[in-house]
């Protein structure tokens, strides 16, 4: 049997598009063009609520960043920023890379169907001095 969910298919857009990636990359770098990617993670924008009439945008996205270790949920401003070091030369020795933007998500999130649940954990105490 093959199983599918939306989470798999998720899933192999990212596989296939970070080895599409590092393929550009390779073909492309001898003749100085620099390929990589960003991978965000929750970013909403002004379309992602409408669909939810009567919804408090302001909290629903202070909610969404209850679940995110760096405890708030990233703007469109965030990636541009991430885009914008990746087309300067201070970014001239990254080629093939997909920059994961998630606010730290992809770190501690376990495989299954345990990421679906919201984590109620203080990220940084105990461990890290001074926090």
């Amino acid at each position: 049997r093959v199983y599918a969910s939306p989470c798999t298919l998720r899933y192999q857009r990212r596989v296939h598009g970070v080895a599409y990636t590092r393929q550009l990359a390779v073909e492309l770098a001898p003749k100085g063009v620099r390929v990589n990617a960003i991978a965000p993670g929750l970013v909403p924008v002004e379309n992602h609520f409408k669909g939810t009439p009567g919804v408090d945008v302001e909290e629903a996205n202070r909610k969404s960043g209850e679940a995110i270790p760096c405890g708030f949920a990233g703007t469109p401003l965030d990636i541009a920023k991430v885009a914008v070091f990746l087309g300067s030369d201070d970014a001239r020795y990254i080629v093939g890379q997909t920059l994961v933007v998630d606010g730290g998500t992809t770190s501690w999130m376990p495989f299954g169907d345990g990421y679906k649940q919201p984590m109620n954990k203080q990220f940084g105490v105990g461990y890290v001095p001074g926090i």
